[in-house]
């Protein structure tokens, strides 16, 4: 692709005027006639230009105020050689406007001015524009870019003519005020230094001032090479510089180019500077900074000068030497003469830390070494990171210069492999009764470093007895397995333990003796145990039921739900008592010279559904009242009953013998409704006028008793 470079007079082309005063070649900054500042070539475009615009991308150039600020950089300098006529190619960092358009420029005097005074113009489709710095009102003295304006636009302010106004000054040593010097950036014992790069060839002007390349690179040591006479444009270079200041630093811009030095390995870059622009804006070169692969100029730590790796640069420096290599190269590469390489070369040594390995846990082994190369004077260090509690893995066993006065010490690391430690895990043994719930199995360790517990395992063990899947485990002797502990730093071997199952205690469980009535339901059985505890409930029956007579019956206890390996069954006794039955007989009244009435016997007490046919031998009520026994009360006794399955209770009544004298005749009917009562005083009829019906007895009518027989 073609690059077009946008230089200082890139937009004025063709057709203006013959200039009143020729330009000698040389080299030359360009000033501002009313801003004072200087032209900065900062940047070239990949992109063309449109020579029909009447405005023009001139984003390559900008302004810098102050002589300070330009006099040691190469952007402000400018090649022009007058190529025939009115035609002029412009060279700045190694680009030219003839390179990149095919065509020359031309420029202009303005007259009634300095000699060197010019006005940068060109005829477009009629119209004349020029080149012009733009400005800041408040602050002339500010940056600024640079512009194109038509002859017939507006006045911009009152400076319009002075601002396309442009000192077109040579550059030379013996100028203090367009002079170009170096400005040292390292400082070592004293000695000062610069890299440097620009198109311009030079030689330098300063006593003392001189130039070197780079040769060699080997490891950590560099060569560099003084350049005698004229140094050509375009090499990369270390300039050592005798003052602190550019102007103590000067040198000679030479027309004539010299032959570039062999060997050189510095490289550089015209274009690269962020000043006005970052990368994205209308800056188009910025190359990025590879810290793994380049080098600038610096202080080694050992306090020398050399080549230094850098990870605060974000671009590589324009106009700036470096060095570049590859990405295994040491951080720090130590400038030298190629007598002090050679001497450096001769102290050379080389030796290899001896490799080791140990288990983990125990202390490192005393490091050795062996010299490979060279004749060592003192002693170097060997180092390793790793302790005791270091995991299983390799480590690094480094040497270090240590007192070896060798200059050049190579060193080639050992290894130390941190192998695992042995650990056994051994399951304990135990001995249980079948009753006894299982122990929590657990493990010994014999192995353990620095103090360690099972705590330290990625995985702890798994601790399983190869038991039959019952509720209590048969009598015998079973196997504890352990397994499965994982750890970084051990290998884990296990051993078995054993499981021992005695006989169970025995329990006793004893059904609890009962009793119940005949006829009853059966009471609740319940059960007492000894010699231990269980789970479950045990089952217990008994044949009697409320039918049964009475008597006694076993209350049978077996195992039910609870399982237990050794138990003893004891039976209880159920005793059927006879049920109570009571036999009574009720109260009864009887007119004095009657007979006694038939006495009734009631019961009570009978069970299931039972009547008297069930008696042995019924009871008998007896009265010792006769018809003549005289009016009063007499016991009716109740006695002589048997039965199989009950008992008998007797309640006695009362006869009452009631004296005939005073008591009325019945009669069938009254002559006004009357209350009947009997003798204790229970209405039996009410508002009646007649007794007709009720039956034989003595009752109480309208105050009197009546008899109704």
């Amino acid at each position: 692709m073609k690059k077009s470079f946008l230089s200082l007079f890139a937009l004025l082309l063709l057709s203006v005027p013959v200039m009143a005063q020729a330009i000698a070649k040389g080299y030359y900054r360009v000033k501002n006639w009313k801003t004072e500042s200087y032209i900065m070539l900062t940047d070239y475009k990949t992109t063309g230009v449109n020579w029909n615009a009447t405005s023009y991308d001139v984003h390559a150039l900008r302004t810098r105020y102050g002589f300070e600020r330009v006099c040691n950089d190469p952007s402000s300098v400018y090649y022009i050689e007058n190529v025939g006529g009115t035609n002029y190619n412009l060279k700045g960092q190694g680009k030219s406007v003839h390179d990149f358009v095919g065509r020359y420029l031309t420029v202009r005097h303005v007259a009634g001015t300095s000699q060197s005074i010019y006005t940068a113009s060109g005829i477009y489709e009629g119209i004349e524009v020029y080149l012009m710095a733009t400005y800041d009102p408040y602050d002339m003295e500010a940056d600024g870019m640079l512009t194109t304006q038509k002859a017939s636009d507006p006045a911009t302010g009152s400076y319009a003519n002075e601002l396309k106004w442009w000192w077109v000054k040579p550059v030379s040593a013996n100028d203090d005020d367009n002079y170009f010097g170096i400005q040292p950036e390292v400082t070592v014992s004293g000695k000062r230094y610069a890299p440097f790069y620009a198109s311009f060839p030079f030689t330098p002007a300063a006593s003392g001032m001189k130039v070197y390349t780079v040769t060699k690179v080997d490891g950590n040591m560099a060569v560099y090479t003084e350049v005698q006479g004229r140094v050509a444009g375009g090499t990369p270079v270390i300039i050592a510089c005798p003052g602190a200041t550019p102007s103590d630093n000067r040198i000679n811009l030479d027309l004539q180019d010299g032959t570039k030095p062999a060997g050189n390995l510095l490289v550089g870059e015209y274009f690269n500077s962020s000043d006005f622009y970052e990368p994205g804006d209308f800056h188009y070169n910025a190359l990025p900074w590879d810290a793994a692969t380049m080098r600038i100029l610096g202080i080694t730590k050992e306090g020398k000068l050399g080549f230094i790796k850098s990870t605060a640069l974000k671009t590589i420096p324009r106009n700036k030497a470096y060095l570049t290599v590859s990405a295994d190269a040491p951080d720090e590469i130590t400038l030298m003469t190629q007598a002090e390489y050679e001497e450096e070369k001769a102290r050379a040594v080389t030796i290899t830390a001896r490799s080791y390995s140990r288990e983990y846990g125990e202390a490192n082994p005393v490091f050795e070494y062996d010299v490979n190369q060279g004749t060592m004077t003192g002693e170097p260090t060997l180092t390793c990171e790793a302790t005791p509690s270091s995991p299983v893995g390799t480590y690094p066993i480094v040497i270090g210069k240590g007192t070896v006065t060798n200059s050049q010490f190579t060193a080639i690391d050992g290894t130390l492999t941190v192998t695992k430690a042995p650990l056994t895990i051994t399951a304990k043994s135990y001995t249980i009764k079948q009753n006894e719930s299982l122990p929590a199995f657990e493990a010994d360790y014999a192995g353990f470093k620095l103090g360690e517990t099972a705590s330290t395992l990625a995985v702890q063990p798994v601790l399983n007895g190869k038991l039959p899947e019952t509720t209590y485990i048969p009598v015998g002797t079973y196997e504890i397995t352990v397994s499965g502990a994982e750890s970084q730093n051990y290998d884990i071997a296990y051993v078995a333990g054993t499981l021992t199952v005695m006989e169970a205690d025995p329990v006793t469980l004893t059904a609890v003796n009962a009793t119940m009535v005949y006829g009853d339901a059966l009471p609740e059985f319940t059960f007492t145990v000894s010699g231990g505890e269980l789970q479950g409930t045990p089952a217990i029956t008994c044949e009697a039921n409320a039918q049964s007579p009475v008597g006694t019956y076993d209350i049978v206890i077996a195992a039910g739900n609870v399982a237990y390996p050794n138990l003893v069954l004891v039976n209880g006794i159920l005793t059927v008592t006879p049920a109570s039955l009571t036999a009574s007989v009720g109260n009864y009244k009887r007119l004095q010279g009657e007979s006694n009435p038939e006495f009734v016997i009631n019961y009570k007490g009978f069970k299931n559904g039972e009547d008297a046919s069930v008696f042995i031998a019924a009871p008998t009520a007896t009265c010792e009242a006769t018809a003549d026994s005289a009016p009063g009360s007499y016991d009716i006794i109740v006695s002589g009953g048997e039965a199989l399955n009950y008992e008998f209770a007797y309640v006695n009544g009362v006869l009452e013998v009631i004296e005939t004298q005073g008591i009325a005749a019945v009669t069938d009917r009254f002559d006004k409704p009357v209350d009947i009562y009997t003798l204790d005083g229970r209405c039996i009829r009410r508002a009646t006028t007649t007794m007709t019906g009720l039956p034989r007895g003595l009752y109480i009518v309208d105050g009197r008793k009546v008899v109704v027989r």
